[in-house]
């Protein structure tokens, strides 16, 4: 590939941001609310989190969350047009005439509302951003459905930040290539992930991890390091976990890399330097964790606030001897297991009609071929 210029290139990255922002601002308003994949949990902790009212253990639903539900949810996503009478969808809540359509808030809210929010022990920092979000919306006078998208949005500024951090942290690893960089870029403008689409925090984590991966990059390419790059590395690390719970075991990944540069740094007589860099990560991730982790052990009674939401979905722990009994260690479950999870990695969760929205030949593309 002909280099081309660095003018020249940072524009063609821009304009896949650009890509990026439409292909996600369409999408996200193509999809009614609320999707299969628990955008209700996700809208209802951005919700109380704007009313400044974090959950303090499981909740029931919040009253305002509640109301959304009932008014301007879809049911497309859950049941058959054939599973109503007449064989097709009751028009939506919010088009009935006034005397209908309170006759019908009288009975869904107060049941949303005795509902309770599995997910409400879920680390802080995307439910806080989108509430600020969703007051800065209601400041601009937005209500109802256009709140909502309001916040949906916010994922088109995830989406153009992710393009562009990726084409950072490709240019990081390959200083002398343009190619990687322009592939990682383009890649990422097109992801067809789903959860772009949809409120909740998945969203944010690939942006936030990309910071700590070209921080991360800096840190072990750099033959002194500084203490600043070493606590920018510790708060988006901290800031990556504090979005999503399953985050965490990326706190070892980054830790192993961090352990291994200081190692280099005392093997070159440079010790003092090696133990600031160490000190200043542990310290920039362990305060803003020690501090969710405190708050969790106060009022969820565990480190993660994981222990009541299992208890919740009725999950139980299998001893470690019964493990090895389940499909997925079979070959079988394997074939199904393996090419189904990375084809769900890339192109999301969505059902429609009770039928994944996929395509054959684009799971066939990520690794999963239909029958």
């Amino acid at each position: 590939m002909k280099n081309l210029s660095e003018q020249r290139l940072r524009w063609i990255v821009i304009g896949l941001c650009a890509l990026a922002a439409i292909r996600v601002f369409v999408f996200a308003a193509a999809f009614p609310f609320f999707n299969n994949v628990d955008e209700q949990a996700h809208v209802d902790l951005v919700v109380k989190y704007a009313h400044s009212n974090p959950p303090h253990t499981i909740e029931p639903f919040f009253a305002d969350a509640a109301h959304y539900f009932a008014v301007y949810s879809s049911p497309e996503y859950f049941v058959t047009p054939e599973q109503y009478d007449g064989g097709q969808y009751p028009p939506p809540t919010w088009k009935l005439p006034p005397d209908e359509r309170e006759r019908v808030l009288s009975k869904e809210v107060p049941f949303w509302e005795s509902r309770i929010n599995h997910e409400s022990g879920e680390p802080p920092l995307y439910y806080a951003i989108g509430g600020a979000w969703l007051n800065i919306g209601t400041a601009f006078s937005l209500r109802g459905f256009a709140l909502l998208y309001w916040v949906r949005f916010l994922n088109v500024a995830f989406a153009v930040a992710l393009v562009w951090l990726g084409y950072k942290a490709a240019r990081v690893v390959f200083p002398d290539q343009q190619f990687p960089a322009l592939a990682t870029a383009t890649l990422l403008a097109i992801w067809p992930q789903s959860s772009f689409y949809s409120i909740q925090g998945d969203s944010l984590s690939p942006v936030l991890f990309a910071v700590a991966f070209i921080a991360l990059a800096n840190l072990l390419q750099r033959e002194r390091p500084t203490i600043a790059l070493s606590i920018g590395l510790g708060l988006a690390l901290a800031a990556t976990c504090l979005v999503k719970t399953a985050n965490l075991p990326l706190l070892f990944v980054v830790a192993f890399g961090v352990i291994y540069k200081t190692t280099q740094l005392a093997q070159k007589k440079m010790t003092q330097r090696a133990l600031a860099i160490f000190g200043a990560f542990v310290t920039s991730v362990a305060v803003p964790l020690g501090i969710w982790l405190a708050w969790n052990q106060n009022h969820f009674g565990d480190l993660t606030a994981t222990k009541s939401k299992i208890e919740i979905l009725g999950w139980t722990a299998k001893p470690f001897a019964e493990w090895w009994s389940h499909p997925i260690f079979s070959l079988h479950g394997l074939k199904e297991f393996w090419p189904e999870l990375i084809a769900s990695f890339w192109r999301g969760e969505f059902i429609w009609h009770h039928e994944r929205m996929a395509t054959w030949w684009n799971d066939a593309f990520y690794g999963r071929r239909r029958r």
